[in-house]
């Protein structure tokens, strides 16, 4: 349950996950392959809603909420093996963007760093607080709309690692950690923004798909 489950517990199962199938044999569950997956598993969500018109979109999430799910706990997984790969505080770097953010977008009700972690905040704790940002801000978008922009802001994270070699990969880490850990910010915010506006309770649905 998101209500009772810290980030840092979803980020350790998806390691436990991982590491038991862990061999010699995958040398290939890099930091880069990751990033692409991430993309990928965005862009499986997204193709569920595409070309479909926007009046059809309720009865699309009635039918098929299930793989929605699945999708999201895909997308979830892939982002939190890239955090543990990468030793990054996802509920810090989210609090840090928001706080750019808003400055971006300025509300009525100044922005606080609260300076939140992994192992203290529960997925609900992010999802309440990416609400409240959006809802300071009137940013009412559709189902759609946020699964596209989940593709988008994977991308943008994909694009940093592009064209490189794995040989280059340490290098573009260590300069680009603090770009790195923004775009990371802005697919958790866009992801948990499409659990709250379907209802989906992340940690029951990543329980589920592994």
């Amino acid at each position: 349950m998101d209500n009772k489950t810290t980030i840092l517990h979803l980020k350790q199962k998806v390691k436990a996950f991982v590491d038991d199938r862990a061999s010699d044999k995958e040398p290939g569950h890099s930091a880069k392959n990751i990033c692409t997956s991430i993309t990928c598993e965005a862009a499986e969500l997204m193709e569920i809603f595409t070309w479909q018109p926007d009046s059809d979109i309720p009865v699309i999430v009635r039918t098929s909420l299930q793989e929605i799910k699945n999708k999201v706990a895909d997308v979830a997984f892939a982002l939190l093996d890239f955090c543990n790969q990468l030793n990054i505080d996802l509920s810090d770097a989210v609090d840090e963007k928001l706080l750019l953010h808003a400055k971006k977008y300025p509300a009525d009700i100044a922005y606080v760093r609260t300076n939140i972690i992994d192992d203290s905040t529960t997925v609900s704790d992010l999802k309440v607080k990416m609400k409240k940002f959006a809802d300071e801000r009137e940013w009412n978008q559709s189902i759609k709309s946020i699964s596209m922009s989940i593709v988008c802001e994977a991308a943008e994270l994909m694009e940093l690692f592009n064209w490189k070699k794995e040989a280059e990969i340490a290098g573009v880490i260590k300069e680009k950690i603090q770009d790195i850990r923004y775009e990371v910010a802005d697919i958790a915010f866009a992801l948990l923004s499409f659990c709250n506006e379907l209802g989906i309770d992340l940690s029951s649905a990543m329980e589920k798909k592994l």
